[in-house]
């Protein structure tokens, strides 16, 4: 058996490989996406600010398990799948302790968010 594989072409995020194994050529198609990351670093911040920086980011991370927990046991506990708008309520009491009010909102309701698009992604396959 001989098995050889070439790409023909890259476009547009298609690679299309041809295949030929026994004089028999086999096409295949691959689409791919392209995720860009972009990487900023912070300069010249002062201490205060480094603090804060810290302190929002934890308090996103709590938010975020605290939302991944809640989905959960609703789920599991009620049958009831809770949506990020559903989560959003909750966070207007969730503001009222002292280390989250001064987290902007919007970073809060990124973080919910983000958690919905990873259950979405991870279901979808």
């Amino acid at each position: 058996t001989i098995f050889r594989a070439f790409p023909a072409f890259f476009h547009s995020l298609n690679i299309v490989f041809i295949c030929q194994i026994n004089n028999i050529s086999f096409v295949y198609c691959i689409m791919l996406q392209v995720v860009k990351t972009y990487k900023y670093k912070l300069r010249n911040l002062s201490a205060t600010q480094t603090r804060q920086l810290s302190s929002w980011v934890g308090a996103c991370r709590f938010v975020y398990n605290l939302a991944l927990e809640t989905k959960q046991y609703a789920y599991k506990a009620y049958g009831v799948n809770l949506s990020r708008f559903d989560l959003d309520k909750e966070l207007k009491t969730l503001k009222d302790v002292e280390w989250i009010k001064d987290v902007p909102s919007q970073s809060l309701q990124d973080v919910l968010q983000r958690l919905e698009k990873a259950y979405q992604s991870f279901f979808k396959g």
